[in-house]
C-alpha cells in the first residue's frame, strides 16, 4: 500500500487486481479500485490496452529481419557480450556489430553498460510486470498470473 500511495501521489499509473472482499490480503487493491486510485485489472491485456501496447506475433515483428538479425535476437533473450556472440553464432566481429546496430536502429535491442546486449521488451516493461508479479506471489496465487497475464510474456 505505501507503494501505490508514492505512486498515486506521484502520477504514476496504479492498476489492482480486485481480490474477494473477505480475503484480508485483497483489503489493499480493493481499497485502491474504491477509491479511484488505482485502475481495476482483469487481465493482461487490460494493461497493455492501458498503454496502447500493440501486441504483435514474434512471427510478424521479425518478418522484417534478415536471417543474421532473426539469428542474433533469438540468443538476447539474456544478455551477451560480443564476445559470447560471436562465440554463439560463429559469425565475425563486424557483422555481429552491424547488426546489433541494426536492431538497435529498429528498436529490438537495447546496450547496457559494458558492451552487454539485450532485448528490449524486459526493460521497458519491467516495472509493471515486476509488481504485478508481487502481487501475485504476495497472494499465493503466481498460477493464476501465468493464466492471465501470459500475453504481455
Amino acid at each position: 500500500m505505501i507503494t501505490a500511495e508514492l505512486g498515486f501521489q506521484n502520477n504514476r499509473e496504479i492498476f489492482a487486481v480486485p481480490g474477494f472482499i473477505n480475503y484480508p490480503s485483497f483489503k489493499g487493491c480493493n481499497k485502491l479500485i474504491r477509491e479511484l486510485k488505482a485502475k481495476l485489472v482483469l487481465t493482461g491485456k487490460d494493461i497493455a490496452d492501458e498503454f496502447l501496447w500493440e501486441k504483435k506475433s514474434k512471427a510478424e515483428a521479425e518478418q522484417s529481419l534478415s536471417s543474421e538479425e532473426k539469428k542474433i535476437l533469438s540468443l538476447l533473450d539474456m544478455e551477451k557480450s560480443l564476445d559470447e556472440l560471436i562465440m554463439e553464432t560463429g559469425l565475425s566481429a563486424g557483422i555481429i556489430l552491424a547488426v546489433l546496430a541494426n536492431l538497435e536502429i529498429k528498436d529490438f535491442i537495447f546496450e547496457i553498460s559494458g558492451g552487454r546486449y539485450k532485448g528490449r521488451w524486459i526493460r521497458e516493461n519491467f516495472g509493471v510486470l515486476f509488481l504485478i508479479i508481487i502481487f501475485y506471489i504476495n497472494c499465493n496465487c503466481f498460477s493464476d498470473f501465468i493464466q492471465n497475464f501470459s500475453c504481455l510474456l
